[in-house]
């Protein structure tokens, strides 16, 4: 984690000095899988998965505890993840995470950006 203090235009608003926390994550927070039951085998029926439940768990304690105390009292989330599909979701864990730790302000920004 760094921290730092800039003039950044954060939405709408002018640009004023703020304490910015800069952090990262390598890949996917969340584990997606089937939950237990008759996907378990390899003649398992594929259309089942589409309406199959699902179970969510953390890919590492330590990433979704490191983002919970980042986030804590911050007032702004700003996402810089990559501007695909995967980076997409990945946001989206990052969100989910952070959001409960946020200000009242409960202010989520995602930046855009290209490498062109």
């Amino acid at each position: 984690t760094h921290e730092f203090s800039a003039r950044l235009p954060l939405g709408n608003a002018a640009p004023s000095l703020r304490r910015h926390r800069v952090t990262s994550v390598r890949g996917h927070v969340f584990a997606l899988d089937f939950a237990p039951g008759p996907l378990d085998s390899w003649d398992a029926d594929p259309e089942g998965c589409f309406a199959a439940p699902t179970l969510k768990s953390p890919c590492s304690a330590g990433v979704v505890g490191h983002l919970s105390a980042v986030a804590r009292g911050a007032a702004e989330l700003v996402l810089w993840l990559d501007a695909d599909a995967e980076g997409e979701s990945i946001a989206f864990e990052v969100a989910h995470v952070c959001e409960p730790h946020l200000s009242s302000r409960k202010s989520v920004l995602r930046a855009r950006f290209s490498a062109v």
